[in-house]
């Protein structure tokens, strides 16, 4: 086994529910020719990312209507890196995850897992996994996150979740419009440094049609490198470290935090 990388597929029980995908919501997905571009898509995306970065694991949240995309296939293609997936009931409320769950989710930043794909059907649930993350500190904010492009996850509301995760990929699909041009996706993201005002707008970082990129640029470039001159709000306090102590000819004054707190 010395040499030998495994790729660890960790599915929860959530799994069970397949079959209450109904049949209606597997002909939209069908018709529109989703799952097969969205599979090529992601597996471009991340072999691009794993050729360029240190990748200890990738997270995969999913739900019944996109775990087609999920196949055999996509494990097949990309470079060999552990994966944890996880799929979710879609009737599940991820601002309160059941058990199976917020598990995988602990297990997964336990492990150190520095990229998110997040795909489900419904912006709601992805919205409130978002803020449960967030609050609890399940998902790591400094991670890269590739998730579909939703206009209810750019609420006024979650304006403040896109201050904190500024590593992500949103991916819009396009349906085939007639002629010889296919289906194709819009890659876009957060616009930081630029603060958000007012409303969302997400900035286009390049496009995918075909099996290939049409700029070729870093879907992942550091937004820290530069912040084009923004101001940066910094909270601090003022505080006196450990314990002070003030002598003189006739006493000494001991003071600091520490004994004001204990007084």
């Amino acid at each position: 086994m010395n040499g030998t990388v495994l790729k660890v597929i960790c599915l929860t029980s959530a799994l069970v529910f397949i079959s209450n995908v109904s049949a209606d919501t597997a002909l939209i997905v069908k018709e529109l020719q989703v799952r097969k571009e969205l599979e090529f898509a992601l597996i471009d995306l991340l072999n691009g990312i794993m050729r360029s970065e240190v990748i200890t694991c990738i997270t995969i949240l999913s739900d019944t209507v996109y775990l087609g995309v999920f196949e055999g296939t996509l494990f097949k293609r990309t470079i060999t890196v552990p994966f944890v997936m996880i799929v979710v009931e879609e009737s599940e409320d991820l601002l309160s995850p059941n058990y199976d769950t917020l598990e995988s989710l602990r297990q997964s930043r336990k492990d150190g897992c520095n990229v998110y794909v997040i795909i489900l059907a419904n912006g709601l649930q992805v919205a409130r996994l978002l803020k449960f993350g967030d609050r609890y500190r399940i998902l790591d904010t400094r991670a890269k996150y590739i998730m579909l492009h939703d206009i209810r996850l750019f609420h006024s509301k979650l304006h403040y979740i896109w201050k904190r995760i500024v590593n992500v990929i949103f991916l819009k699909y396009h349906k085939t419009i007639k002629g010889n041009v296919r289906a194709w996706f819009d890659l876009s993201t957060v616009p930081f440094p630029n603060p958000i005002k007012g409303i969302f707008i997400s900035r286009r970082v390049d496009i995918w049609r075909n099996g290939k990129f049409h700029y070729g640029r870093d879907l992942f470039a550091d937004k820290t490198a530069d912040l084009s001159n923004e101001v940066l709000n910094v909270v601090y306090y003022d505080h006196v470290p450990s314990v002070i102590v003030i002598k003189s000819n006739e006493s000494s004054k001991v003071g600091g935090v520490e004994i004001e707190v204990s007084k």
